[in-house]
């Protein structure tokens, strides 16, 4: 990468269109390294995203260093432009120390927000890095307007919306939300929804949620189902492997929706990829401005809203550098849930990895003694030293090889002419490696990569530490030219992150000064006024240090003293020297400080040190989904149940809800508690708002929220009727608001939640720090049939037959075999895919020497008959651990 000493605007210089003055959205980039970030803004993006060293969505992208990071966001500051740090990932308690010198880095460095998922990160953030605007990470799951309204009311400026909703959620969403809206456009898509999968994390310790997924939905399953035609058949096929997301040509569409930022996933792609793909869609927003389509921050003229010129030969060199097949997903989606057919149609099952850009078909395979050579008509420019690819029946990924040879080929008379190029039109011969595979004519050729689009696409960088923020200093030297000097440098204060100027003052810097007194007489100068603009210059060198000269104030008694460049240079180190030992000093002050404040925040009900939880001393509490799936129990059953948690199903009827709450009240008397699900998209929201507010109505006051959409739900029914005392809720956290470390806790309590249940996806050591600090305040969940993933993608309706419609839908469960042979549960509810292993999630009785006072078995995602969850039951009652079963990441550390 070369660099370069002048910023270059895209703004001006290339054409671009600054998203600042004429309203477009903000275009955002990927930057998993410093040269994909600068690969980002000398193409045009308006900001870029990227990660630490730690607590990054893509932990194994290259990331940043401090000082990379301080290179990046003074260049894009340079530049008008913006950086945003991903804090994306879940937080364990013994985390915290790190988390907060992230925090403290990106604060330094001088970026503009921060994207988190983990609402431990948030509450800390908030409080001890203000001056860091915050963002939901799609990680958060945001797929409806109460989930959003609830973020915005804890401090988050913007909300990166879920992938799957459609222009109908956007807009509406957009419009209502009161934050900023972010929604992906183009990159790779996870099958399920962002924050919620578990598959990686279960299978190989590899946590989604903490950036280190090892994409098992990525994998190849053997199926076990139904054929159309009723019989029992096997499958096999990569079910869960989504195509890559392109809007490239919905842009028009989506910018009727007022979104605010257009997101580009690929912190793990290359600096060619993120360059080809900004350029792309830089292209297609200045373009919609230039033609008069986008006025006053609106898409004011849609029938203006064509895609430029050059969009074809931007799309191919995306294509070229990386592409797999792609998917609008659920944006060309009129329904708030998309039909059956969109629903497959996303799904790649037959093939994985690069294919590149379609350049042509195999025309002849042509002969030359043993070897052989592929005659087609090219649609794309070709060179030697370019890539091809051929799809091969029966392999999922293409064969591929470098063009050694190329050859023109003018007549079937004539011999084929050598040639360095070809341009799109002309028929080429290019000679196939003799390794190849067996080739098919009318095969299709792809261009998988081009010189040409690497010269076209090349990017440089600034030197290094050229418009790095920099803390301004004030020096002053006093005293007299006989008597002695005293030096001093203090840290002034600035205006945090003005774009106009690099300076950057962090905020326990403030006011930090060094002092250097030189005992020794000087001669006075000849000139004042060449002694003043000598020391000047002097300390205007402030090399590798963080300092930048702001001002430099003479104080002397008398006539200035004449001190020699070499000393005025050596006094400056020495002052710089020790005003850095200052400042890194109050750095460590301030860190240790945030990390003593934030590892003093405990609930309100501490939990007793001194217990020791036991069998005989703990209570539990059993969540289900069905009054059925207890049909098997006794009343000596239920002695230690504390409670019972019924899901409400999103399908459920009023009516059907009140009857089984009647059922579950006549087997027992144990206290019930009223769970509301992850997902409730829009149209899925009257049905259910329905069922909540009669339950709430009829007297339930005990509920618990397995997202927060739920709790804005329940809290403005419970404004609607404030001055009735007896609507006082008791509201508790599920699983799924991932609750790792005592700061979640204390952002929970915040917002009127009493407890939490702990994750299943956590490990031993950490739920135990938990318990030890908040064991009044946590449920241990201990039994599970834990949902790996939870989809809108039809693997059924791309791998097999599907019914059509979600009121027609097929949830008979299949079993799924990878290729280790390790079995699944896929079950389809309603068009929404759910993905169990076969065995059940169990932490017990490993778990029963953790100080938990509360224990959590959850039959809600069974299918058993009720005879086996009966079972499953008197083994944990026994000390047991059930027939089958796995821990997950209990005894093993949580990556």
């Amino acid at each position: 990468m070369s660099h370069k000493n002048t910023a270059t605007n895209h703004s001006s210089e290339n054409g671009g269109v600054s998203a600042q003055h004429t309203g477009l959205p903000e275009l955002l980039a990927p930057a998993g390294g410093p040269e994909a970030g600068y690969a980002a803004l000398e193409h045009g993006a308006d900001a870029v995203y990227l990660g630490l060293s730690q607590f990054s969505a893509r932990a194994e992208a290259v990331n940043f260093t401090q000082e990379q990071l301080a290179d990046l966001t003074g260049y894009a500051h340079h530049l008008g432009r913006r950086v945003y740090i991903t804090i994306n990932t879940l937080v364990q308690q013994r985390q915290l120390s790190q988390l907060i010198e992230s925090l403290i880095q990106a604060e330094e460095a001088g970026a503009d927000a921060l994207i988190v998922q983990d609402l431990g990160v948030l509450h800390i953030a908030r409080k001890f890095t203000p001056t860091l605007a915050l963002h939901a990470s799609t990680q958060m799951t945001a797929h409806n307007l109460d989930g959003v309204r609830k973020l915005a009311s804890l401090g988050v400026k913007r909300v990166v919306l879920a992938r799957e909703l459609t222009l109908k959620e956007i807009a509406a969403i957009t419009t209502d939300g009161g934050v900023q809206t972010e929604v992906f456009v183009h990159g790779a898509l996870c099958y399920g929804y962002s924050g919620q999968c578990l598959f990686s994390s279960h299978r190989t310790g590899r946590s989604a949620n903490r950036g280190r997924c090892a994409y098992p939905c990525r994998d190849f399953f053997q199926i076990q189902g139904q054929a159309p035609d009723g019989r029992s058949a096997t499958f096999a096929g990569h079910a869960l492997s989504l195509k890559d997301l392109s809007l490239a040509e919905h842009m028009p569409a989506l910018l009727q929706t007022g979104v605010h930022s257009l997101k580009i996933e690929g912190r793990k792609k290359s600096p060619l990829y993120v360059a080809a793909v900004v350029r792309m869609y830089r292209n297609i927003l200045d373009h919609l401005v230039r033609v008069g389509a986008f006025e006053n921050g609106r898409l004011s003229h849609p029938e203006k809203a064509k895609l430029p010129p050059e969009f074809e030969e931007d799309r191919a060199a995306v294509e070229t550098v990386f592409s797999r097949a792609t998917t609008s997903f659920f944006t060309g989606s009129k329904n708030a849930i998309g039909p059956s057919e969109s629903k497959a149609s996303s799904l790649d099952t037959d093939t994985v990895g690069h294919r590149g850009a379609r350049i042509g078909t195999v025309q002849e395979l042509v002969k030359h003694g043993k070897a052989t050579s592929l005659r087609f008509t090219c649609s794309l420019p070709l060179e030697k030293h370019d890539g091809l690819q051929l799809d091969i029946p029966g392999q999922s990924r293409p064969f591929g090889f470098a063009v050694d040879e190329l050859f023109i080929v003018q007549s079937k008379t004539r011999q084929p002419k050598p040639a360095f190029t070809a341009s799109a039109g002309q028929m080429v011969e290019v000679p196939l490696p003799p390794d190849h595979p067996p080739v098919e004519q009318n095969a299709v050729i792809y261009r998988a990569s081009s010189q040409e689009v690497k010269r076209r696409l090349a990017v440089t960088s600034p030197k290094p530490g050229l418009y790095r923020a920099r803390i301004p200093i004030h020096v002053s030297l006093s005293g007299s030219q006989s008597g002695g000097l005293n030096f001093s440098a203090t840290i002034q204060e600035t205006n945090t992150k003005n774009h106009a100027q690099p300076f950057l003052t962090p905020s326990y810097a403030c006011g930090i000064s060094a002092q250097l007194q030189i005992e020794e007489n000087f001669e006075p100068a000849r000139s004042d006024e060449s002694m003043q603009k000598a020391a000047h210059t002097a300390f205007h060198k402030t090399g590798d240090t963080p300092f930048t000269l702001e001002s430099l104030q003479w104080d002397v008694d008398g006539a200035l003293p004449f001190i020699p460049m070499s000393q005025l240079n050596e006094m400056r180190r020495n002052l710089y020297q020790k005003l850095e030992l200052s400042l890194t000093e109050a750095r460590s002050n301030h860190i240790a400080s945030i990390c003593k404040k934030t590892a003093a925040i405990q609930p309100d009900t501490a939990a007793d040190q001194t217990a020791t939880a036991n069998m005989r001393e703990t209570e539990w509490s059993i969540k289900i989904s069905s009054p059925q799936q207890l049909a098997d129990f006794t009343e000596e059953d239920f002695t230690r149940v504390e409670e019972l948690v019924y899901v409400i199903g999103l399908n459920a009827k009023p009516e059907e809800a009140a009857g089984h709450l009647e059922q579950l009240q006549k087997m027992t008397s144990t206290s019930i508690r009223l769970c509301l699900p992850i997902l409730c998209r829009a149209e899925e929201k009257e049905r259910m708002q329905t069922v909540v507010t009669q339950l709430l109505e009829s007297g339930y006051r005990k509920w618990e929220v397995a997202a927060l959409w739920s709790l804005q739900w329940i809290r403005d029914w419970q404004q609607s009727t404030s001055n009735d005392s007896r609507n006082e809720l008791d509201i508790g956290a599920d699983w799924s608001i991932y609750t790792l470390n005592g700061n979640t806790l204390a952002q929970l309590k915040e917002i009127g939640i009493r407890y939490a249940v702990t994750s299943p996806e956590d490990d031993a050591q950490n739920l135990t720090e938990l318990l030890q600090q908040h064991g009044n305040d946590l449920v241990l969940l201990a039994y599970q049939h834990t949902p790996l993933l939870t989809g809108e993608a039809c693997p059924r309706a791309a791998l097999s037959s599907c019914s059509g419609t979600p009121e027609r839908c097929e949830n008979t469960p299949q079993i799924w075999h990878d290729r280790s042979g390790k079995s699944y549960r896929i079950q389809t509810r309603q068009c929404r895919t759910f993905l169990y292993d076969t065995e059940a999630w169990c932490i017990w009785p490993e778990a029963c020497q953790l100080p938990a006072l509360k224990i959590r078995a959850d039959f809600s995602h069974t299918v058993c008959i009720a005879a086996d969850i009966h079972e499953d039951w008197q083994h944990l009652q026994s000390g047991r651990r059930p027939k089958t079963s796995h821990s997950g990441n209990f005894r093993r550390t949580l990556l």
